[in-house]
């Protein structure tokens, strides 16, 4: 009758998914003696087993469903982001060769009011073109960052759940009776847990699992679970993200390297590497343009013989600080243009010097060269990366840093002429401004740059 009720259980959760096949495990009842025979006294059930399931092929498939989880919520949002940039009639590199091909009609006929208002129609949509792209990434990482909130309100939940079951599953078995429903049930629950961020596990003796996060920390342990608490970041919080691990009263930064995988772990490295890189990348191409149109257009004069004014406006290299007393400066010149990095650092004031960090690779500066290893540079270069860098007041140790390159560039990009008769087409020495197109040529040299 025992085995039958198993088989039926079988039967019935045939489809359920996580359940482990079940079989009674039976064993014969030591007889007795009587005389010269020994008569045995039948059989009984030793226990109910799991059949098939593998701790070690367990672990391997959660792994792997933590780390396709991750992959897949990031190449979602880099999908999104890829889309911004077209390849046809749209790219960003047509509307800029649009924009230094407009001034071959101003360089045929520098007095055509026509062709100047073309030039500035053109190079304004490729300013508005550059502002909406950077808009449109920023969108993109409000909602992961709004999802990774939510993924950890799931692992919380999951967490819950797995500490919960913990407890039926000590009280079970401390009655000597093995609760393979329960077990299924804290299986699923673990493989659910490992699509949101990779954990690790250890068996009690009660049988019960701590769950480990980000290495070490107990995200269940016993019948009691931890928290995760996704909050802006200490330093450029506007766009980055940094991860808690709170325990009772008490709450921990935890260093999002230490994840291993999971829909978090993608999301926290598509908002605070991805995002960050693209909108660098993005901004250095906009600074770039903005300081070579600049610089040519202002060694021109305009129709009216007027020296040439800045053709577009946008926003220099940022500096975030959590320091109190010391400032730091950063600028672009004309002559550091050429070495402009696209990438952000972040630079902590430590006891030995200045610890100097590379984001779009994560290396560091040590004072002559970049590496992986975290070696402070004994003081604060000048230059670093095509950026001018300034420092005022005293530093203390534990003051950060925060250098945005060109990030704000292309959000801030717009043209500051607006009357066709102040771009500079002639040459700055011309006598007759109407017909002079030498600053125009020049303009159109840009175009191999």
């Amino acid at each position: 009758q025992a085995a039958l009720q198993v088989i039926g259980h079988n039967i019935a959760n045939a489809n359920t998914e996580g359940y482990t096949r079940q079989r009674v495990e039976l064993q014969s009842v030591p007889g007795q003696q009587l005389g010269s025979a020994y008569f045995g006294k039948g059989v009984q059930i030793e226990t109910v087993a799991r059949v098939g399931y593998d701790a070690f092929l367990t672990r391997e498939a959660n792994a792997s469903r933590a780390m396709a989880a991750a992959d897949e919520v990031r190449l979602r949002y880099l999908k999104s982001v890829e889309s911004l940039f077209p390849l046809d009639e749209g790219s960003l590199g047509r509307l800029l060769n649009d924009a230094l091909n407009s001034w071959v009609d101003v360089a045929n006929s520098p007095g055509d009011s026509a062709a100047r208002q073309v030039v500035l129609d053109r190079f304004d949509a490729l300013a508005a073109r550059l502002r909406d792209t950077s808009q449109r990434i920023t969108d993109i990482a409000v909602g992961a960052r709004l999802q990774a909130s939510e993924v950890a309100k799931e692992i919380n939940r999951l967490a819950s759940a797995i500490a919960q079951v913990n407890d039926a599953i000590a009280r079970t078995q401390g009655t000597g009776a093995s609760p393979n429903d329960l077990l299924d049930q804290r299986d699923r629950l673990l493989a659910r847990l490992n699509e949101q961020v990779q954990v690790t596990t250890q068996r009690a003796d009660d049988g019960t699992l701590t769950v480990f996060v980000a290495g070490s920390l107990p995200l269940v342990l016993g019948n009691m679970a931890a928290e995760l608490r996704v909050e802006r970041a200490d330093i450029d919080g506007d766009r980055q993200i940094k991860l808690q691990f709170l325990q009772g009263s008490s709450a921990y930064d935890v260093p999002t390297d230490f994840l291993g995988a999971g829909k978090l772990k993608g999301l926290f490295d598509f908002v605070n590497r991805d995002v960050i890189q693209t909108q660098a990348e993005l901004g250095r191409m906009a600074l770039v343009i903005g300081s070579r149109v600049n610089a040519q257009h202002v060694a021109g004069r305009d129709l009216d013989g007027n020296p040439g004014v800045a053709l577009f406006a946008f926003d220099p290299p940022a500096v975030l600080t959590n320091s109190s007393t010391a400032t730091l400066a950063a600028s672009v010149s004309s002559a550091t243009l050429g070495q402009l990095v696209a990438t952000d650092y972040q630079i902590t004031v430590v006891a030995s010097g200045f610890l100097i960090r590379r984001t779009s690779d994560g290396y560091y500066y040590n004072g002559s060269a970049w590496g992986p290893s975290q070696t402070p540079a004994g003081a604060l270069p000048s230059t670093l990366g095509g950026i001018n860098l300034t420092l005022g007041g005293a530093a203390a140790v534990g003051d950060q840093f925060w250098i945005r390159t060109a990030a704000d560039a292309a959000a801030s990009l717009d043209v500051l002429i607006t009357q066709p008769r102040q771009l500079a087409a002639a040459a700055a020495g011309t006598s007759n401004p109407r017909f002079d197109a030498g600053n125009a040529q020049a303009m159109l040299a840009l175009r191999d740059e």
